[in-house]
């Protein structure tokens, strides 16, 4: 909560990273992408408690967020392609 925004910054995109490594499966870019959302609205509620002040609005969020947290891609290919490479 106390970190500066660039090593949390930093630190979420290794975790987006790794929930899009494992969970990107076809079809599930919705469910990839809901988690990015509920990453950024998590963050931009610590970033608003980290002062008496307490507001950061929603389009330095979204700058903030496109900045540091990538878009969800699907990297597995689907599960007959696969069978076709080996």
């Amino acid at each position: 909560m106390n970190d500066p925004v660039p090593a949390v910054g930093t630190w979420l995109t290794l975790v987006l990273r790794g929930y899009y490594q494992y969970y990107g499966v076809p079809r599930n870019r919705p469910a990839m992408q809901a988690f990015r959302t509920e990453v950024r609205r998590c963050w931009k509620r610590m970033l608003g408690r980290r002062s008496q002040k307490g507001y950061i609005t929603w389009a330095r969020m979204i700058r903030l967020a496109d900045h540091w947290l990538p878009y969800p891609r699907i990297i597995h290919p689907y599960p007959s392609s696969r069978d076709r490479l080996t």
